[in-house]
């Protein structure tokens, strides 16, 4: 009976002991988590969401620990649009909107990012598409980009078209146009694809694909694919009277390379 009772007695120190170490292990998983969580998930640190060397989305703060998402897994933004936040945030912040608003600015089928960074910096702004619709972005006029019709000469101080001329086989007169509305000393800013642009002077290639994102296009199953070189590219903005400068930046989420163009109407 006496060791019946003393075998009793010991039950609830066995019991605190066991609870003891398994108290541990569990802050240990609940730590281990956090760090997970952080490591995958945190707020942006800086411009570019992170440490500069690390894969980063500028625009959500998202941060992948393995591999390279071309679609930002947190806000869902693409590569081209968390680029434009990089040139915005070292070259057009400062050289194009240093000295404040600008006056009018047209902007072609822009992008949520573009509009969030672009609206802020101009007293007058008008969003422009053939085959979208906005709303709720301020005065939106669907125009032709080959020829921007509902526009007068001289309109605008900046006019931005990310992704949009490598859907024109009129390359060149789209950008006779442009430079026909943009006033002296204006901004023309535009980004065409890595993939649709060739090396040199190759000339323009039109082919058609069928689209898979988007209602940009009246015809889906017959999108065109404007592909076009470099210095073409390059000679065709001079010979519509700008002055066009290349920047070429590697966007740190995806690990593309993106070209952007800030051309000056002389």
């Amino acid at each position: 009976m006496a060791f019946d009772t003393h075998f009793v007695s010991l039950e609830p120190v066995a019991r605190m002991s066991t609870a003891r170490h398994l108290v541990m292990p569990i802050k240990r998983l609940i730590a281990a988590a956090r760090t997970l969580n952080a490591r995958i998930w945190r707020p942006a640190r800086n411009a570019t969401g992170a440490a500069p060397d690390s894969a980063a989305c500028n625009v959500c703060g998202f941060v992948a620990i393995d591999g390279h998402p071309r679609l930002c897994p947190g806000c869902g933004t693409n590569e081209r649009q968390r680029s434009f936040k990089q040139l915005f945030s070292q070259k057009l912040d400062r050289e194009v909107f240093g000295r404040g608003p600008l006056p009018d600015a047209l902007l072609l089928s822009p992008g949520t990012v573009e509009r969030s960074l672009l609206f802020p910096k101009f007293r007058h702004h008008v969003v422009s598409s053939l085959h979208q619709t906005y709303h709720k972005v301020g005065r939106f006029v669907r125009a032709d980009v080959r020829d921007l019709a509902p526009f007068a000469n001289g309109s605008f101080d900046y006019v931005q078209a990310c992704n949009v001329l490598d859907y024109v086989p009129e390359m060149q007169r789209a950008i006779e146009a442009v430079h026909r509305v943009i006033r002296a000393n204006g901004v023309f800013v535009l980004l065409i694809p890595e993939y649709n642009l060739a090396k040199g002077d190759a000339p323009i290639a039109v082919s058609l694909r069928a689209s898979v994102t988007g209602n940009y296009w009246p015809d889906q199953t017959s999108v065109p694919r404007v592909r076009v070189g470099r210095q073409t590219l390059a000679a065709m903005l001079k010979q519509s009277g700008f002055e066009p400068e290349e920047v070429r930046l590697t966007e740190p989420l995806s690990g593309l390379h993106c070209t952007w163009w800030i051309c000056r109407r002389k």
